[in-house]
């Protein structure tokens, strides 16, 4: 039977030595060739510290645990495979305003990861960034998390195009979102029909307006139709054609936003945004926006994708779901990076895992 190894890779040469599973039998003898200090057992299930779990030991009574020692930190060491977590994270640069701590989350967790830019990526030629068909998770702008769909990466993105349409996910969430009256119709109909919808929403002229798409083709906001009254005029303003659908309805006062990242129904961490104009970055520790979220995604019993963002608004005192987002691409403002990286990778390694398994 052959012997299960071990990888040393020293990188600074790039060196590879194997060291084989019999030549694991004494730790002291391990840790005079590899340079390796033990630190105890993983267990059984061989979780780490952030919940996920490495690859199996090889069976038998060999369930060594070791850890590099900090002169290794800077590259010129190694970590066995078994310790080696399969999930690796691409960022793209100069986007978000955590970057450098979303980094330093990843880099304290162990994380592989690499930065990009969008105009020096393309899907053709990923595999210069990682291997075909590994587990690789992105966070970025939607333009480029677009791009790495189209790589053979596994989850690649979270930013869902179809599920994060107004005209999917109101379906499910309706009665608890702010715009829960409303039009989706395309630009052009929309003008045809202005008269019936400002009497609809008994409006003077001002109405609100979002794409349905997720991929933010133009800023939603609130438009006067008395004014943009001709599908010139309001597709000029909004820079879109007269078939974009778009989602309509009455004007909102807001005072508060915040956002939540959730796995399938269960929050991960969440931040105030918004007070009126004014950003403000607070991370949500529970509470009652916290009881509020959970009761709604009780109730729902359909979420986008495993991972994905949601808004919550203030409006005339009451809590309401402003919007869906992507995990990919949503900024993070106030949340927990280290939950959000343990949340991600766990999410992208369950993924990956039920397509190769």
């Amino acid at each position: 039977m052959r012997s299960p190894l071990l990888c040393h890779l020293q990188l600074n040469s790039f060196k590879v030595t194997l060291y084989s599973a019999a030549s694991l039998k004494s730790s002291q003898n391990i840790d005079r060739q590899a340079n390796l200090t033990p630190q105890g057992s993983f267990g059984d299930n061989h979780v780490s510290t952030e919940g996920q779990p490495y690859p199996s030991f090889p069976k038998g009574n060999i369930k060594p645990s070791y850890k590099a020692r900090p002169e290794l930190a800077e590259g010129t060491g190694f970590l066995p495979i078994f310790m080696m977590k399969p999930v690796k994270w691409l960022i793209e640069k100069d986007i978000s305003d955590v970057e450098e701590q979303f980094i330093g989350e990843l880099q304290k967790q162990g994380y592989t990861y690499k930065e990009i830019k969008y105009l020096n990526f393309r899907p053709e030629a990923a595999n210069q960034y990682f291997p075909d068909h590994d587990c690789v998770l992105f966070k970025g702008t939607l333009n480029l998390g677009r791009d790495i769909l189209r790589t053979s990466w596994i989850p690649g993105a979270y930013m869902d195009e179809k599920n994060l349409r107004c005209s999917t996910y109101y379906t499910y969430f309706g009665e608890y979102l702010l715009n829960n009256k409303y039009f989706i119709l395309s630009l052009g109909e929309l003008v045809r029909r202005r008269a019936e919808i400002l009497e609809y929403f008994r409006s003077d002229g001002d109405l609100f307006v979002r794409p349905d798409s997720n991929m933010k083709s133009f800023r939603a906001g609130v438009f006067n139709l008395n004014i943009l009254n001709t599908v010139q005029s309001l597709g000029s303003e909004l820079k879109r054609d007269e078939t974009t659908l778009v989602l309509v309805s009455r004007q909102r006062a807001i005072t508060k936003e915040w956002r939540f990242f959730v796995y399938k129904n269960q929050i991960i961490t969440g931040s105030l945004y918004l007070v009126g104009e004014e950003r403000v970055d607070e991370t949500i520790r529970g509470g009652y926006l916290d009881n509020y979220l959970s009761q709604v995604l009780k109730q729902v019993s359909w979420y986008p994708e495993a991972l994905y963002s949601i808004d919550i608004c203030e409006s005339d005192g009451e809590l309401y779901l402003l919007e869906l987002g992507s995990f990919s691409c949503a900024a993070e403002y106030g949340c927990d990076l280290s939950l959000m990286v343990e949340a991600g990778a766990k999410a992208a390694l369950e993924d990956w895992e039920n397509v190769n398994n």
